[in-house]
């Protein structure tokens, strides 16, 4: 399970050892999580002392910061997409995902399902039991990961390719500029 993120409160990544735990004991699934965190960040420091004490610590494997060049070998090694995130403007991980065709489970909030829709699974950001039933629904179905694949397929064509949004980026950026010399002349 990649969990390509930095290292903020609001990502909720301190949620990861008791969702792997409750995979285990619940449903007897045991799931590698790759956290790219810096060593010595505090919030990795939280992780790994919780996955000890569930003794979870085989589960959680932290490759430190990565760079966009490596990002893709991470994503080819793992199956699913996991961002217990609890706030986002916008999130690229959602897209890489989509794009390197790898499902996606994350909080059912409304800037994760503005940008997924029906292409990926959503569980109550707060219950770490809910986010291990519906990694469990996942895993026991492969024609569940061959769908939210499909959909994460055709959900991509929502977004503008890199000269489209270089594109509308521009033209709202003249728009500003020009009602900038409008209010200037009052």
């Amino acid at each position: 399970v990649f969990c390509w993120s930095a290292a903020y409160k609001h990502k909720n990544l301190e949620i990861i050892p008791k969702v792997a735990h409750f995979l285990k004991i619940k449903y007897g699934i045991k799931a590698e999580f790759i956290l790219t965190l810096p060593e010595g960040n505090l919030i990795l420091e939280n992780i790994l002392s919780e996955a000890k004490k569930l003794k979870m610590e085989n589960n959680i494997k932290n490759i430190g910061k990565i760079n966009l060049s490596e990002c893709l070998a991470w994503y080819k090694k793992s199956h699913i997409v996991f961002m217990p995130t609890l706030f986002e403007v916008f999130s690229a991980t959602y897209v890489e995902a989509m794009a390197m065709r790898r499902p996606i489970i994350t909080t059912s909030l409304d800037f994760a399902t503005t940008v997924c829709g029906d292409a990926a699974l959503y569980y109550d950001a707060y219950s770490s039991e809910a986010a291990a039933d519906t990694f469990a629904q996942l895993i026991n179905s492969k024609n569940l990961q061959s769908e939210l694949v499909t959909k994460g397929l055709k959900r991509l064509a929502y977004f503008p390719n890199p000269e489209k949004k270089y594109e509308l980026t521009f033209r709202w950026l003249e728009e500003l500029a020009q009602k900038s010399r409008i209010e200037k002349n009052w």
